[in-house]
């Protein structure tokens, strides 16, 4: 029998029931702050590969049709670009399920509470933050959306019989699509904001 290993067992159990409900749920929070810095720096990159990915559909823009070379040549380049970007969504996508399941773990500690008014904070944050990981599923459905829209237009752009029409009905889709991703981005931002500052006020009244 491995007496070590059920002694260590034990001394975990006993720790753990020596720690308070409050303490616990600050350990918790820790963790989260961390897979909230990876979401932080996961959009950061986004952010810095749309601006490229924008700058490249410019470029594009400025070239006549007739430019076949050139307009090759920088599509390429936006469709690495597009691949960075999905791989980029998938980690922050990653991120917040890591983050929206340790919000559910805090959520189980918070009925042992004896302080009512960080209890009734804490099941607030909680819900806000609920909402916020809901708001993001909707924000990850439209941007996987608006990347298939665009991936579209530049396998059109390569296209040599591709008429105008086609092009102007394409970036239609393309304009629809970014359309919907910022409503629900803008709505996920709204509700980040609000966790933010419910959980600022937590964090003042709790231990």
């Amino acid at each position: 029998m491995n007496v070590g290993k059920y002694l260590f067992v034990f001394v975990v159990i006993l720790l753990q029931a020596c720690t308070t409900p409050e303490q616990q749920i600050n350990r918790l929070f820790e963790q989260l702050g961390k897979y909230e810095t990876n979401i932080s720096e996961n959009e950061n990159e986004l952010v810095r590969l749309e601006k490229k990915q924008t700058a490249l559909y410019n470029d594009i823009m400025a070239l006549g049709m007739k430019q076949v070379e050139d307009i090759e040549k920088l599509v390429s380049e936006a469709e690495a670009l597009i691949k960075q970007r999905e791989k980029q969504l998938e980690k922050e996508y990653r991120n917040i399920k890591k983050a929206a399941k340790q919000i559910e773990t805090i959520n189980t500690y918070a009925d042992n509470l004896h302080d009512e008014t960080l209890k009734q904070r804490l099941h607030q944050l909680i819900q806000t933050g609920n909402k916020r990981y809901d708001s993001y599923e909707k924000l990850y459905a439209h941007y996987h959306t608006a990347l298939t829209a665009e991936k579209e237009l530049y396998r059109l752009f390569k296209q040599p019989d591709v008429t105008l029409a086609e092009l102007q009905t394409q970036i239609g889709e393309v304009n629809e699509a970014y359309a919907k991703l910022f409503a629900a981005n803008e709505q996920f931002n709204e509700y980040t904001k609000q966790y933010n500052q419910e959980k600022k006020q937590l964090y003042k009244i709790l231990p």
